[in-house]
């Protein structure tokens, strides 16, 4: 089972995982997207766990972790129900796809690393 987010296919014997459960799939919060893209959703903010709540531990802002992407078109689409779902054959993750300014490439191929290795 490949991971359509950030790659991952694992090896014969290895337990793997989709986009839906993958541990990078933490996205910025639709309620602070500019109004002219598609993925911006209008509303009251209701989760009190939202990632815009949240201080990034690289860069010191507000409204991203070390960890956000960014929900642009050519990884994210909307469905016929509304949802926020992942393109199928998205390109692999790049540090412009990182909501933090500080994401080096060397950043997300440690992050991927990670990941493939099992850790989070």
């Amino acid at each position: 089972m490949r991971c359509n987010l950030c790659k991952f296919y694992p090896r014969a014997g290895w337990v793997g995982h989709t986009s839906r459960c993958c541990p990078l799939r933490e996205v910025e919060c639709h309620r602070t997207l500019p109004l002219d893209i598609p993925l911006h959703v209008s509303g009251h903010f209701l989760a009190p766990h939202c990632v815009h709540r949240a201080q990034c531990d690289a860069c010191g802002f507000f409204g991203h972790t070390r960890m956000t992407l960014k929900l642009v078109s050519t990884r994210w689409r909307v469905s016929s129900t509304g949802l926020v779902v992942l393109v199928h054959n998205a390109p692999a993750l790049t540090q412009t796809d990182f909501a933090c300014w500080l994401m080096s490439e060397a950043d997300v191929r440690l992050r991927l690393s990670t990941v493939y290795s099992g850790g989070r």
